[in-house]
């Protein structure tokens, strides 16, 4: 039992406070990742991996997720299906993932958060609606955008349509 509690408490620390991600880009070079990840799926799971492969070892991939209020303002009012706190515990059971941020913020505010922290490597889906936007802020001090072909046609919007929920 004890196994196992630490287990989850090895996992539950990728999930990191604001403060504790400033430390983050103090001390590490960062790549980032940012979206709703509200139905996870193997599309979601290619392109982490996709990802990785394209970083260094030394370098900490952060997932920043979207606030259940933000992805109901986005995609509707039935979603999320998952919240917050949901989505970032399925997340920190993946192994490529070093840290993860629930966003509490709006949209607006987290492309100003990109802005200060800088990451080195902010990491986009081909045919993200925002990928220019991302990459005009990346270029705009020197970071690098890795633009991860979508290989398959996985989508949460999708899955849930196909769902009827």
């Amino acid at each position: 039992m004890q196994i196992l509690w630490l287990f989850k408490m090895r996992l539950m620390s990728k999930i990191i406070t604001d403060k504790e991600v400033r430390k983050l880009f103090e001390k590490h070079e960062v790549a980032l990742i940012t979206g709703s990840f509200d139905v996870l799926h193997l599309g979601h799971l290619r392109f982490f991996s996709q990802v990785k492969s394209q970083i260094k070892k030394n370098i900490k991939l952060l997932v920043i997720i979207l606030s259940d209020q933000e992805i109901k303002r986005r995609k509707g009012s039935q979603r999320p299906i998952f919240t917050q706190n949901e989505r970032a515990e399925a997340l920190s059971y993946i192994e490529m993932i070093d840290y993860i941020l629930e966003w509490k913020m709006n949209w607006e505010d987290l492309r100003d958060f990109v802005k200060e922290m800088k990451p080195h490597y902010l990491a986009v889906v081909s045919g993200d609606p925002g990928i220019e936007n991302k990459r005009e802020i990346i270029k705009s001090y020197g970071g690098k955008l890795i633009e991860v072909n979508k290989v398959d046609n996985f989508s949460s919007s999708d899955i849930i349509e196909k769902l009827g929920l």
